[in-house]
């Protein structure tokens, strides 16, 4: 659950595979091909895997010093894959999100078809 009270669902995907690349390689596959995907998946995980390897106080994206409106990324939208989810390679995308109360009626559906994936 987000602070203004959304209920987040999301499902994990091997990165290339999550749903905007797929649509991405429908429409221009010429560009999107499965080279070009297996080299950005294989970007990730060479990401993901010295993130995982550095320093917990190790900092990737220096905070600005000079700017007097900065923006922060809010904790409450980090999730750690589940156990059955590998931890690198794959990536959450938010499906929906529901509000109770008075925001109900502003429930937003992101309307992915399901390609495979993890659903949490």
């Amino acid at each position: 659950m987000v602070c203004a009270g959304a209920v987040v669902r999301y499902r994990w995907y091997k990165w290339r595979y999550q749903p905007t690349l797929v649509q991405m390689a429908e429409e221009f596959p010429d560009k999107y091909t499965d080279d070009y995907l297996n080299s950005m998946q294989s970007k990730i995980e060479h990401m993901q895997t010295e993130w995982l390897q550095a320093s917990s106080t190790q900092n990737f994206l220096k905070k600005p010093s000079k700017l007097k409106h900065k923006a922060e990324l809010e904790r409450v939208l980090f999730v750690d894959p589940p156990a059955s989810v590998p931890s690198v390679g794959w990536v959450p995308v938010a499906l929906s999100e529901t509000y109770e109360g008075k925001w109900a009626e502003q429930a937003t559906d992101a309307g992915f078809a399901w390609r495979g994936g993890y659903d949490y």
